[in-house]
């Protein structure tokens, strides 16, 4: 558990890493999810590069 800013809650929660169905250990996956409203983040670095990269959000 990690307590955080949350956006949607516009507070600081709890935030706790969700089962993962990427196939990571509890303590590699890279997610977490907001326990009040279950806003989910993600923990990855992001490569910059001097290639385009279109990331679309859900």
């Amino acid at each position: 558990m990690t307590e955080m800013f949350c956006t949607d809650c516009k507070a600081d929660t709890m935030f706790v890493t969700p089962e993962c169905l990427d196939g990571h250990t509890l303590g590699d996956c890279p997610d977490l999810m907001c326990e009040r409203c279950g806003l989910a983040v993600t923990r990855l670095a992001l490569l910059i590069t001097e290639e385009v990269v279109l990331v679309e959000a859900a």
